[in-house]
């Protein structure tokens, strides 16, 4: 048991080691890898948008809206009492 112990210590710093190999840019190709093949029909593009880019409608009224967005009037007034 007392020999068991280092020996699955470090096997296990090795795994880690081994993950901590993946850079950034690599990370971001493997999501981008994953979500294309998850949901072919949407654009990567599409994903800022959340859950809006599953459901077109829901996205056109979302870009409707934002045309002239309901709360600008709040924030102008914001700034005047700011």
């Amino acid at each position: 048991m007392k020999k068991l112990l280092p020996i699955l210590l470090g096997a296990t710093l090795a795994a880690g080691a081994m993950n901590a190999l993946a850079s950034p840019a690599q990370d971001l190709k493997d999501i981008h890898h994953y979500l294309e093949h998850k949901s072919p029909k949407v654009k990567l593009q599409s994903y800022v948008y959340g859950a809006l880019a599953y459901d077109a409608d829901a996205l056109n009224q979302y870009k409707s809206i934002m045309s002239f967005p309901p709360f600008d009037t709040a924030i102008e007034e914001g700034k005047k009492m700011w």
